[in-house]
């Protein structure tokens, strides 16, 4: 049976590394990658023609937490590799409830959903 991996934050410094990673293993996973959707309407990025097609990227807010219900549910992951947060040190001390709400509350939201969807799946949350 193929192993359904979820990496939040994909587009993302860890994540993107993290996704090339899997994508080498053999077999190849079935991973879906969540990124931040764009603000100013978001149009589905397509994957580069040498993508795998067990690769599929989408548009999550991990602050919208029927959004991340929803999605958890569509895929019942095995494993989830939770790298999305803010990251940005500097914009973390200006923003400071902006970065809390989406390295807390977005976190909250992901395990919610995956006690609800998909119990048995190995959660990872990298951090520094």
């Amino acid at each position: 049976m193929t192993q359904r991996v979820l990496v939040t934050g994909a587009a993302g410094f860890v994540g993107s590394h993290l996704v090339a990673l899997l994508r080498a293993e053999q077999p190849t996973p079935q991973v879906v990658g969540w990124r931040r959707p764009n603000p100013d309407g978001d149009k589905p990025r397509q994957p580069a023609p040498d993508t795998p097609a067990r690769l599929s990227l989408r548009a999550v807010d991990v602050l919208d937490a029927a959004a991340v219900r929803r999605a958890v549910e569509e895929l019942e992951p095995d494993q989830v590799y939770h790298c999305a947060g803010a990251a940005a040190v500097a914009g973390s001390w200006s923003d400071r409830v902006s970065t809390l709400r989406t390295n807390v509350i977005g976190t909250e939201h992901l395990l919610a959903a995956i006690e609800r969807a998909a119990p048995s799946a190995r959660v990872l949350i990298p951090g520094s």
